[in-house]
């Protein structure tokens, strides 16, 4: 079984049987997957370890092999924390991956990942959305590529209610 597969079987199983969501999300190879998995049972686990959990998809995160990847997958971690109640934990990691979001060259991939992080960022609140839309107005010149156009143009679309964010899970 690959690694999406596994993480899809780790989406299910988190639902029904903790545990062994849990031994199948040990088994995901690329942190990536492994990631998302752990976001997953994030949303399952008692109240009591999810930050636990939520701190270990950071860690896993964290291992991917490029800034991109280590920043835009935090956020099934942030919408995680944030569906469990957690808002002030959500925003704090949505804040540490925006930090480093904004350094990722080149700037089509940085767009990207901003992109997606401001997504996560309304499953918190819309005010920290407002204020991450300004911040990638200036970080994604819209001249410069279309990656950039394109993330603009659908977070304003969010911002002003023509579209809604993704759902992650």
């Amino acid at each position: 079984m690959n690694d999406t597969n596994l993480r899809d079987t780790v989406s299910k199983l988190a639902q029904v049987d903790i545990e062994k969501a849990i031994k199948v999300s040990k088994k995901i190879i690329q942190p990536w997957f492994r990631a998302q998995a752990l976001a997953h049972i994030a949303r399952y686990i008692e109240s009591t370890k999810v930050i636990k959990v939520a701190n270990e998809a950071k860690k896993t995160a964290n291992e991917c092999d490029d800034d991109y990847k280590k920043s835009s997958v935090r956020a099934w971690e942030i919408v995680a924390l944030s569906e469990r109640g957690l808002k002030k934990e959500a925003e704090k990691s949505l804040n540490e991956a925006v930090k480093l979001a904004v350094c990722i060259a080149p700037l089509s991939s940085r767009c990207e990942a901003l992109f997606n992080l401001f997504q996560a960022s309304c499953h918190i609140d819309m005010s920290i959305s407002k204020k991450l839309y300004a911040r990638m107005q200036s970080l994604c010149p819209i001249e410069e590529h279309w990656r950039a156009k394109r993330a603009i143009k659908n977070a304003n679309k969010i911002i002003i209610g023509k579209s809604v964010a993704r759902e992650y899970f």
